[in-house]
């Protein structure tokens, strides 16, 4: 198990011993305002985070005022802010001076393959925050508020506002990146194969995937703007001679050839309908010992997922019809698209699902 698996495995059992102690005798109306104190505390993380405070802190000690001074922020109101950050265990203080504690280090910019940071300026953006607080009317209606509250869906917002599309994508590479690894060593990709990620961004779970085997290629297939950024991406890793770049929308015909055709974090975007016609397009492209390979986050009934539950109440806030699905909800989609389940590798966090046609 490497690294990034291990550290999710733990993170699930820590959350569930967290929840053991919440159930010790506390006053039931003690533990409901602590629970509404989070939506606060994560504030001082975002703050941290948009201020800078982790990177100005990452060669050493430094004193409130000195801080402040780097971050272009008031003395006074910064130390106010590391006060709550020492009681949150992201900074420790040593007479005048401040120092990051581990979680603290994990908000670095400069922290390797570390998600938490660009993940913080994506999932507490004012758009994303503001269709997560329409969360009752969209579990009253059964469908995302995101429209409702910000003017537009999702991906026109992204089309609108390049930031929020910065800081989105950021957040996605980031996660891709933390436990790439894993993923990549999870399925047994075929000798000499030919890969192709679809909505594969600037390649990095390819990068990923190659590395694990020389004689392995890669295609990726995206929108312009990504695909425009993967050249650099790729030859930084040491694989961009082994891919190839395609702009292309999955949900038009794909004709792309591969052995293997990857779709990450795809399908829980949308609603049955169009995951179906994206499959639709993947299925056309395959030939008969062809494979697909779903990369998601399952939604199992049967086992609850410490995680997953709120990835779905996300896709339900924020996206058009998305949603995490259980191994019987994808069968249904295989079905439709003229697919059928052949294996099922669950990991830490995503479950990769393969399909033949057929």
């Amino acid at each position: 198990m490497n690294l990034s698996a291990l550290a999710v495995r733990t993170g699930a059992a820590a959350g569930r011993l967290l929840h053991t102690i919440a159930d010790a005798p506390v006053p039931p109306e003690m533990r409901v305002f602590t629970l509404l104190n989070r939506a606060y505390e994560t504030e001082v993380v975002i703050a941290l985070v948009r201020l800078g405070v982790p990177d100005a802190l990452a060669d050493g000690p430094r004193t409130a005022p000195d801080i402040a001074a780097s971050v272009d922020a008031d003395p006074d109101a910064l130390l106010r802010l590391l006060r709550v950050a020492e009681s949150l265990h992201l900074v420790r203080r040593a007479g005048t001076a401040y120092r990051l504690a581990p979680m603290g280090r994990a908000l670095r910019d400069s922290a390797a393959a570390a998600p938490a940071a660009p993940y913080a300026r994506y999932a507490h953006n004012p758009a994303t925050r503001a269709a997560w607080s329409r969360l009752a009317e969209a579990v009253r209606a059964g469908r995302s508020q995101f429209e409702a509250a910000n003017g537009s869906t999702t991906w026109q917002w992204f089309t609108d506002h390049p930031e929020s599309e910065r800081e989105f994508t950021a957040a996605m590479r980031a996660l891709c990146d933390y436990n790439g690894p894993e993923l990549a060593a999870l399925y047994p990709w075929p000798e000499g194969a030919t890969i192709c990620d679809v909505g594969g961004g600037i390649g990095t779970l390819i990068s990923h995937v190659l590395a694990t085997d020389p004689s392995l290629r890669g295609v990726v297939v995206d929108q312009a703007g990504p695909i425009g950024e993967a050249p650099e991406f790729l030859a930084g890793r040491g694989v961009r001679d082994r891919v190839l770049l395609e702009v292309r929308d999955f949900f038009a015909p794909l004709d792309v050839r591969a052995d293997v055709y990857v779709l990450k974090d795809i399908l829980h975007d949308w609603d049955d309908e169009r995951a179906i016609a994206i499959l639709r397009s993947v299925r056309d492209a395959m030939r008969v010992d062809d494979r697909l390979v779903l990369v998601e986050f399952l939604q199992n009934p049967d086992r609850a997922h410490p995680l997953v539950p709120m990835v779905d109440l996300t896709m339900l806030t924020q996206t058009d019809g998305g949603r995490q699905r259980s191994p019987a909800e994808f069968d249904r989609l295989f079905a439709a698209a003229d697919l059928h389940r052949t294996a099922l590798y669950e990991g830490a966090l995503h479950s990769l699902i393969e399909a033949t046609p057929g």
